[in-house]
């Protein structure tokens, strides 16, 4: 929908996002897959299936090739929100096509999230012979799937059988910061701190790298079920709404392993702490001072990081007045803050918004705006009532 008397210039993309999908869509791989399955065709069944995780991998770089590519434009929010959506259609359709190709249904983007084509996968392995590939695709579906009976029954036989190994029952889709911070944890198990910094690093970065994306990937193209006429400013609220839903839940879902109980920390807070305390034990006060100031923006009143902090402080001296914290940690604090705050000030009932415990949105909110009371302060516990969009 577009205002009358509304023009926006054409949108011209660069040649080099002129490239389509070299695979078929997930969706149709998919069944293709689960029909050549239950016909017992295990080396097509395996090859489709394989080939929708392929696709599915495709059609998310692309979008978020397009993501990067379609920054902020206009100077208003309707002339930003509307050229914005017009930049990311054109580039998707540049390079995935028609819409109608590439977006998936609700019930089939559950179904990959679920991991349930690796239970093909491993089923169809195991009839093939390849069975390490098929304790691998088997681990991958249980990560996701940890109560389902007949996988863990699965799993049990292969851990038995001659030539599955240990390393073979591995989650295939074990995101790159969560092994290195494994590795890094494993190091600090043998005292090797040097190195354990280094590794602790690098898995910071590459989680900073998969949130970004995340992120950006909560601002595609989507069709709205059931559409009902709105207004423009209606339609941008809702789908804002859903954006900044979408973000907020990002660093939930880089925290949580599949199959496991929810952490009571962030992953990027866990990095923090660990790097602080490897900083701090190799005598490196001026990273570890600068780790500190870092986790004070999750955790502002915490008086333990505040004397450490001051510890690190007393060791340097002078030396102290340039250090500030991470700029990467900054940006996602005060970005998710400030989102945050924008739906819990100015929302509607209708849609719930769930916190995530990064930020005070009292800091970002008129007092009227946050329905507390003038001699009380925001609060970052459960008692928290929320107003959303």
């Amino acid at each position: 929908m577009q205002p009358k008397n509304m023009r926006f210039p054409l949108i011209l993309l660069p040649l080099a996002l002129a490239q389509s999908l070299s695979l078929p869509p997930p969706d149709e791989l998919l069944m293709d897959g689960v029909a050549l399955f239950s016909r017992g065709d295990w080396s097509g069944a395996r090859d489709r299936l394989w080939g929708a995780l392929r696709s599915l991998r495709e059609v998310r770089g692309a979008r978020l090739r397009c993501g990067e590519e379609c920054g902020p434009r206009g100077a208003h929010l309707e002339e930003l929100v509307l050229e914005r959506a017009d930049c990311l259609l054109s580039c998707e359709r540049l390079q995935l096509g028609q819409p109608s190709l590439y977006r998936l249904t609700q019930e089939t983007e559950k179904i990959f999230l679920r991991g349930a084509p690796y239970n093909y996968l491993q089923l169809a392995h195991y009839k093939l012979e390849e069975l390490d590939e098929a304790a691998a695709a088997a681990f991958t579906f249980f990560t996701r799937n940890p109560h389902h009976e007949q996988i863990q029954d699965d799993l049990q036989r292969y851990r038995k059988m001659k030539g599955v190994q240990q390393q073979s029952l591995r989650d295939l889709e074990e995101p790159p910061y969560r092994t290195l911070f494994s590795q890094a944890k494993s190091l600090l198990s043998q005292g090797k701190l040097a190195s354990a910094v280094l590794k602790l690093e690098e898995s910071l970065s590459a989680c900073l790298s998969a949130l970004r994306e995340c992120r950006t990937l909560c601002e595609g193209t989507r069709e709205k079920e059931n559409q009902t006429h709105q207004e423009i400013s209606e339609v941008i609220a809702d789908y804002y709404t859903q954006v900044l839903q979408c973000k907020q839940r990002c660093i939930l879902d880089l925290t949580l392993v599949p199959g496991r109980k929810r952490p009571k920390q962030d992953s990027i807070v866990s990095h923090l702490q660990l790097l602080e305390d490897t900083y701090s034990q190799l005598g490196e006060w001026e990273s570890a001072t600068e780790i500190a100031k870092s986790l004070l923006l999750f955790h502002p009143h915490k008086e333990s990081i505040m004397k450490k902090l001051q510890r690190y402080n007393n060791k340097l001296g002078e030396k102290t007045g340039g250090k500030t914290t991470r700029e990467h940690c900054v940006i996602r604090a005060s970005v998710i803050g400030r989102e945050e705050a924008i739906v819990l000030c100015h929302g509607k009932p209708g849609h719930p918004v769930s916190r995530s415990g990064s930020m005070d949105a009292g800091r970002y909110c008129p007092r009227e705006s946050t329905g507390q009371s003038q001699g009380r302060e925001s609060s970052s516990g459960g008692g928290w009532r929320r107003s959303a969009l």
